[in-house]
């Protein structure tokens, strides 16, 4: 590739990066990261909770096997 292929591809890449920040920046695209979050959390906590019932069942579990022991 010659000198002025190079120059054109880091320009056009450079203008594609520049007009990237300004739309990831953007108000709409926070409200979008905002909500992702909020859901990402609800799932955490759907998550976290699931793992203690698994944990609770098997203490239960447990607990009954020594008792037959």
């Amino acid at each position: 590739m010659n000198l002025t292929g190079k120059i054109a591809l880091f320009v056009g890449g450079t203008l594609f990066g520049s007009a990237g920040f300004k739309l990831l920046g953007s108000k709409d695209a926070r409200k979008v990261y905002t909500n992702v979050t909020a859901a990402v959390l609800r799932c955490k906590d759907q998550v976290m909770h699931d793992v203690e019932t698994v944990q609770e069942n098997c203490a239960d579990i447990l607990a009954d096997a020594g008792a037959q022991a």
